[in-house]
């Protein structure tokens, strides 16, 4: 009977550890992951168009950003970023880009995944090189939700 509880305890605490561990794994993610951009759109279009962002629930820890019609210069080849979390809970990101300066501006769109987040808390993202800024709730019955009034900082 005593081999039956062990070996019982032993799966209990096997089942315990992987369940903590899935949780515990998000600590591990950089804060910005899985950045993707856009080419150039085709027509050339003025700085004044409207940008906007989607933000969507992918977990408990994790939202999916995108943002629509960001100004970036038409030389630009690559993109990449970084993301830092304040106690204020504002997420800067930094775009670091390559590529020869142009004298033009195109639309693109940038996709990210933002990560180490807690459900139920209001964040202000913050794109620099961008110079935008908006406000996201970020919840689990969140589906996509459609940030209109991004505030250019300029």
């Amino acid at each position: 009977m005593k081999k039956i509880y062990l070996f019982a305890g032993a799966i209990l605490t096997w089942m315990l550890s992987f369940s903590c561990q899935n949780d515990e794994n998000y600590t591990d993610k950089p804060l910005l992951q899985n950045l993707s951009y856009t080419e150039c759109a085709k027509e050339l279009k003025s700085v004044f168009d409207n940008e906007y962002a989607e933000c969507s629930f992918i977990d408990t820890h994790t939202m999916h950003i995108t943002l629509y019609n960001a100004n970036i210069n038409c030389g630009v080849t690559n993109i990449k970023g970084i993301a830092n979390l304040d106690e204020n809970k504002v997420i800067s990101i930094t775009l670091q880009t390559t590529g020869e300066s142009a004298n033009c501006i195109c639309d693109r769109n940038i996709s990210f995944d933002i990560n180490k987040l807690t459900t139920g808390v209001d964040y202000t993202i913050q794109i620099k090189e961008l110079s935008i800024s908006f406000k996201v709730s970020f919840k689990e019955d969140m589906e996509i939700t459609k940030v209109k009034n991004i505030i250019n900082e300029n």
